[in-house]
Formats: structure tokens, sequence, C-alpha cells
């Protein structure tokens, strides 16, 4: 290279060099930037997962409180039948009775 006014050697990078550069920060950058995209991915998936573990965690809960709910619905019912078939018996009794 040529001698600058102070006379130090000037050392112009060649354009072959120039490049190579250029290449060198775009792959950083474009390391950096794809590091920064999976993490973001990888936040949202765990975030996704979170969320819908969260909706499985409540389904299950609504299906528990439903069972619990057709249970004791089932279980009324039963005991209504019940009090009705002993009444309708007790009947039955008090009539036979009075026949006879």
């Amino acid at each position: 290279g040529s001698l600058t006014q102070d006379g130090a050697a000037n050392i112009e990078p060649t354009p072959k060099d120039s490049l190579e550069m250029l290449k060198n920060n775009f792959d950083e950058e474009e390391g950096r930037r794809s590091i920064v995209v999976e993490e973001e991915n990888a936040r949202n998936t765990v975030s996704r997962l979170r969320s819908t573990e969260g909706q499985q965690v409540r389904d299950e809960a609504d299906a528990r409180a439903q069972y619990a709910n057709d249970a004791a619905k089932f279980e009324a019912e039963q005991q209504e039948l019940l009090a009705q078939q002993k009444s309708q018996h007790e009947d039955d009794q008090r009539r036979l009775q009075t026949q006879y």
C-alpha cells in the first residue's frame, strides 16, 4: 500500500476483505437474530403448553364437577324413587288392612 501523509502504511482493505468483513458481520447478526427467534419460539411454546395444561386442568375440574353434580342428582332421584315406593307400599298395606 501507499504511505499516508504521516508516513504510516495505508492499509486499505481490498474489496475481497470488505466483502468478507460484511459477510462475517452479517453472519454474526443472523446468528444473533436466529438465537433471538429461537428463544422467542421456545418462550411461546412454553406459554402455549402452560395454557394448554391450564385448560386441561380446568376441563378436568369441570368434568369432575359435572360428574359429582350428576351423581348427586342421580342419588337424589334414587332417594325420591325409594321414598315413593315406600309410601306406595305403606298405602298398599293400609288398603289391604282396611279390606280385611
